[in-house]
């Protein structure tokens, strides 16, 4: 695996460390990580993020070989990386008797991770994995209205795709409501339809539309559980008759539920989040 150019960065900011992060005790990066980062500590918290990047990039080279048909680069498992790092540092499982250290609850948040975009990947299929649904096909099998007519007629192929893969996720949550996972089913509706990702810029090397050399930004996205737990510790006061609007729910339970998360500290609503992500496995089929 070449290395990337996120890894030469991670080793210029890593020299800063006050010893060779080979050396460095896993735990104590993390910790001043995790202190640096809870002070506004850019200089300390880049440094620290940095040598558990490196010590940990392995898992970059496992998520190529687990994901190899996803169509990513090296950089963007690297934001894979980055997401379980700080998955581990904000659960702080090993102060918590979770984990027996940080290098144990980041080994565990690297799969943890990878099973989260496994799902999100699942839940974003469009037309091609959805379904031989055509636009020609009816909107309920007594109506002789096609999926078509919902659109105008020069309906995009991108409105048709968003559309079906709105209806995939109204349909998951539905059936979690159905089987009594209030919690698990607002989590996945949050995913799918809060902003809770991340925008992953980088410059990168490219050619003009005459061929001549130049740089240009490549976006790339990825889920942000941090900015998750965010929204889900603070509901929107409008949050339940936004949900119950959406879904065929119970208003008291959900009440009751919108409650609790807002009330759950942010080590419960990880380990709900947890929890969602990997009931989703079970529940999303393309």
């Amino acid at each position: 695996m070449a290395k990337s150019y996120t890894f030469n960065l991670y080793r210029r900011y890593a020299a800063l460390l006050p010893e060779p992060y080979e050396k460095m005790d896993i735990t104590v990066m993390a910790d001043r990580f995790i202190e640096a980062k809870n002070k506004g500590d850019e200089y300390n918290k880049n440094i620290y993020i940095a040598g558990l990047m490196l010590r940990f990039w392995f898992a970059v080279k496992n998520y190529e070989e687990k994901s190899p048909n996803l169509g990513l680069e090296t950089d963007d498992f690297a934001a894979w990386l980055y997401e379980a790092i700080e998955y581990a540092c904000n659960y702080e499982a090993w102060h918590h008797g979770k984990a027996k250290n940080a290098q144990q609850a980041i080994n565990q948040a690297i799969e943890t991770i990878r099973l989260q975009h496994y799902a999100l990947e699942n839940m974003d299929k469009r037309k091609a994995n959805y379904g031989t649904v055509s636009l020609d096909a009816p909107v309920s099998d007594d109506s002789d209205v096609v999926i078509g007519d919902r659109f105008e007629d020069d309906a995009s192929k991108e409105e048709f795709e968003n559309f079906q893969s709105k209806e995939m996720v109204q349909n998951t949550v539905q059936t979690l409501l159905d089987d009594n996972k209030m919690v698990e089913a607002i989590i996945l509706d949050t995913i799918a339809c809060q902003d809770v990702y991340k925008d992953n810029k980088r410059i990168v090397d490219g050619t003009d539309e005459d061929g001549n050399p130049c740089k240009f930004t490549r976006h790339s996205y990825s889920f942000w559980p941090f900015k998750c737990i965010q929204f889900l510790s603070n509901l929107p006061e409008d949050y339940a008759q936004y949900f119950y609007d959406k879904y065929e729910v119970s208003a008291p339970a959900l009440v009751t539920v919108i409650d609790k998360l807002r009330k759950a500290n942010n080590q419960k609503l990880y380990k709900y989040l947890d929890l969602s992500l990997k009931t989703a496995q079970r529940y999303v089929r393309v």
